[in-house]
């Protein structure tokens, strides 16, 4: 389904690749400097920490967060546009693409995200190969994160209302104990069947920064291996067809009404 107004907030794609000989601070600078002058803004962040999505052994249960840093990895360039409604983060083993919601600018779709992904990856793949010596990039894992904010005052008032917002959602009930719920969290994950991949389904709660408005957090992960006859094309459009079916699948009716359901995929 597409929406008018979605409450999404931010859309990563990105790609894994096994880590490049020689591929430091100076080409990190070097890449950026190809960028040109749309791309100003620039910050450094922590590596991220290698993900495999693995199905030879039965999974481990332990709470795990979606992104884990250390300090003793590379570091992540993360260069923002002018408009800083799009962002670019590189490290060695890892490209994103970030869409990033602006005041006043709409959700500009998947359809229009995804070839704007395949430019840059294009671009540093080149970049790569023309700097770095480097025949083929190894690819290893593809992964897109939707990320998205649900302010109270829209489709919820209390959290005793989330029910309605999700179908996933019961609040439980503790009797003869005056208490109210005051924060909510969770994760769940599931398998892409057939080992294709798994998608993680994140709830939680925050602030929002402009206004201090509380926002529930939704957060929908899906990743999986590049190789064994997946391409990076091919599991990057089945990560956007799991999101899209399970943001359906996970909220209600009414909330739908309230974000402009439309026909067409969202």
């Amino acid at each position: 389904m597409k929406y008018k107004n979605p409450p999404v907030v931010e859309t990563v794609l990105s790609v894994q690749f096994n880590p490049l000989r020689n591929f430091g601070a100076g080409q990190l600078g070097a890449y950026w400097n190809e960028l040109g002058t749309e791309w100003p803004n620039v910050t450094e962040a922590p590596g991220v920490e290698p993900e495999y999505e693995r199905f030879e052994r039965a999974p481990v249960w332990e709470q795990a967060a979606i992104l884990r840093f250390s300090s003793k990895l590379d570091v992540r360039l993360q260069i923002r546009n002018t408009a800083r409604d799009r962002m670019i983060q590189v490290q060695n083993g890892r490209f994103f693409y970030n869409w990033l919601k602006t005041s006043g600018v709409e959700y500009p779709s998947y359809e229009s995200v995804r070839p704007e992904f395949d430019e840059h990856w294009d671009r540093f793949r080149e970049f790569s190969l023309s700097h770095l010596h480097e025949s083929a990039l190894q690819l290893n894992q593809w992964e897109i994160i939707y990320v998205n904010h649900i302010p109270r005052e829209t489709v919820w008032q209390e959290l005793s209302d989330l029910p309605n917002v999700f179908t996933f959602l019961r609040q439980p009930v503790l009797e003869g104990v005056c208490i109210s719920a005051d924060g909510i969290g969770g994760e769940w994950r599931y398998e892409i069947e057939p080992k294709k991949g798994r998608l993680y389904v994140r709830i939680g709660m925050t602030v929002r920064k402009d206004d201090e408005v509380p926002c529930v957090v939704l957060t929908l992960v899906s990743r999986g291996p590049v190789g064994n006859g997946t391409s990076l094309n091919e599991g990057l459009k089945l990560g956007h067809e799991t999101i899209t079916q399970a943001f359906d699948s996970f909220t209600t009716a009414d909330a739908k009404k309230i974000w402009g359901v439309q026909d067409a995929r969202k």
